[in-house]
């Protein structure tokens, strides 16, 4: 194994239902209706202009996604604000476990620096991460299900994908780091376990990281 990169909302920070209902209230206000479930599903995860093209039931102005995804964004975060929320379960001992073995690690997020930029203050990521090793998304990249974000991660951190694990929690996530040719970990934060083992390219389904050290990856890697 020559680097972990972490997806962020969902997998170390599950913070799913806040997100789900934000982008619900775009969904209302914008549609007429929430998401459904398979909808959700299947769109988690998935850069804002795909999200609003959702809500809008068309091909959306570069100025809509904009002030669309603010809109959701300023939501989200006051929700975030409400809730308390921490880091998973063991993801912290995974970060120091890292270090100790000098392993490249990252996050590659589909959310943008409004929100990421909340994420690195809040939950004190520069102890753990370099700030050149989290990936956002700036609008330089297709989002997932592109392999892109992934790809960069892998190269900002010196490692080749195909030696790399990912955390991932959503399908188009999941679609992602495959198509990077990364080997990949579900996290079953809001999908079910059973879905998510359903996936081809899973290698491993772990509910939080309390179990999860670098000998284990490593073993993963190796099959």
């Amino acid at each position: 194994m020559k680097a972990v990169i972490f997806d962020f909302n969902g997998t170390l920070l599950f913070d799913g239902k806040l997100h789900r209902e934000a982008w619900n209230a775009m969904s209302l206000k914008y549609k007429g209706r929430p998401f459904t479930d398979v909808e959700w599903e299947n769109i988690n995860g998935s850069p804002n202009s795909r999200l609003v093209e959702f809500v809008l039931n068309r091909q959306a102005t570069l100025e809509e996604v904009k002030d669309i995804g603010l809109e959701k964004e300023k939501m989200y975060q006051k929700f975030l604000d409400q809730s308390g929320l921490e880091l998973c379960d063991g993801a912290i001992s995974l970060f120091e476990s890292l270090a100790r073995e000098k392993v490249p690690f990252g996050i590659a997020t589909s959310s943008g620096w409004e929100n990421v930029e909340v994420f690195v203050e809040k939950f004190k990521l520069l102890h753990w991460f370099d700030m050149d090793h989290i990936i956002y998304n700036d609008g330089s990249l297709k989002g997932k299900p592109n392999p892109d974000i992934y790809l960069k991660a892998a190269s900002k951190l010196g490692a080749n994908p195909k030696r790399c694990v990912v955390f991932e929690d959503a399908i188009s996530g999941v679609k992602s780091a495959t198509s990077a040719g990364c080997i990949v970990v579900a996290v079953a934060s809001d999908l079910k376990s059973d879905v998510l083992e359903k996936l081809e390219s899973v290698k491993l389904v772990i509910n939080d990281f309390k179990a999860i050290n670098v000998n284990a990856l490593n073993k993963l890697v190796e099959e």
